[in-house]
């Protein structure tokens, strides 16, 4: 029983110790994110819906194109 409870606390101790360190790691890189957010929102405020979704399929597919020549390439 007093096995347990010591496993129990160390599991309590390794999750609070991940849970703190994401919380402080997100507080310091909250700036950039923000500022990151931003440009990207600034850039795309002018661009209509459709353009931005033609532009999105290409993308794709361009993707996926390049993603089926590889696994030809390697299955050669």
């Amino acid at each position: 029983m007093v096995k347990k409870w010591f496993k129990m606390k160390q599991k309590e101790i390794e999750l609070k110790l991940f849970v703190y360190t994401y919380a402080v790691d997100f507080i310091k890189n909250k700036d950039e994110a923000i500022k990151m957010i931003k440009d990207v929102y600034d850039a795309m405020k002018e661009i209509s819906q459709e353009e931005m979704k033609d532009t999105l399929m290409s993308i794709i597919a361009e993707k996926i194109h390049e993603e089926a020549e590889n696994h030809v390439n390697e299955n050669s």
